[in-house]
């Protein structure tokens, strides 16, 4: 499920398709990832499981189906498809993004976090997250988020042995290095992440990356880019352009101590 769909809850209760209603314990959770896990002790004759999709074998368009509470309306089930794949979602100031989702216009709606997202093989591909809307309004505009399950799986045995996630992090704000852009700066590249900023203590400094402006409040409080930046061009020997892929390259191929 969500992280936001049980954090803070002092009681939490699984209700079944037959009505009956267990409680249930949260085991683990990657906060930053807005993923948790909750067991419940099966009832007699068991559970069956749903199985685990992979998201690398989806593709824009597929069909994907979404189940869950909207607005207490309980076993909703809605359909549409891929709209994108990679997205990345920030839920606000000072917090950590959440990469690579699903896009779907599949009806998402308030009630519908936590819930699986499936393709057509009934194989789970993704957890229904949140929904975009420009109005402010907390309705569905067929805009809607899910992490991936590929996201879950990463942290999955960590979450089940209820051990802290530590997700690796560099340290920088950067911006994509366009040929216009490296004509104005003077660069002899014109592919990459060009270092804007590299925060206090961080492995980015540690490294000696050198940032365009010498402190975060001197890059809001100044409307243009100055040179002097390095410019970041591939990890492990992997081409980056924008700070989406050198993120999405860190969190899935790399861990905390690498």
């Amino acid at each position: 499920t969500n992280y936001h769909v049980v954090s803070g809850a002092d009681t939490l209760e699984v209700t079944l398709a037959d009505g009956s209603t267990l409680p249930a314990t949260m085991v683990g959770s990657d906060p930053a990832n807005d993923l948790a896990v909750i067991r419940i002790d099966p009832p007699a004759g068991g559970l069956t499981a749903a199985s685990l999709g992979d998201i690398d074998q989806l593709r824009v368009g597929d069909p994907v189906f979404a189940i869950g509470n909207p607005f207490g309306l309980e076993a909703t089930f809605t359909e549409g498809i891929v709209s994108a794949l990679g997205r990345t979602y920030s839920p606000g100031s000072g917090t950590r993004p959440l990469r690579n989702m699903i896009q779907t216009d599949a009806a998402v709606n308030p009630g519908n976090s936590g819930g699986p997202l499936a393709n057509c093989h009934g194989e789970v591909i993704g957890i229904n997250t949140l929904l975009e809307n420009p109005t402010g309004q907390s309705v569905n505009v067929g805009i809607a988020f899910a992490v991936s399950i590929n996201t879950a799986k990463r942290s999955l045995a960590d979450m089940l042995a209820g051990q802290a996630i530590s997700h690796p992090w560099l340290g920088i704000a950067g911006r994509e290095l366009t040929p216009a852009l490296a004509q104005d700066l003077n660069l002899s590249v014109t592919k990459g992440v060009y270092v804007v900023t590299v925060a206090q203590n961080s492995p980015a400094q540690r490294a000696g990356l050198h940032p365009a402006f010498v402190s975060e409040s001197q890059a809001l409080n100044d409307s243009s880019l100055p040179p002097g930046g390095d410019v970041i061009l591939a990890v492990d020997g992997t081409p980056v352009t924008d700070v989406d892929q050198l993120a999405n390259y860190l969190d899935s191929q790399k861990r905390v101590g690498d």
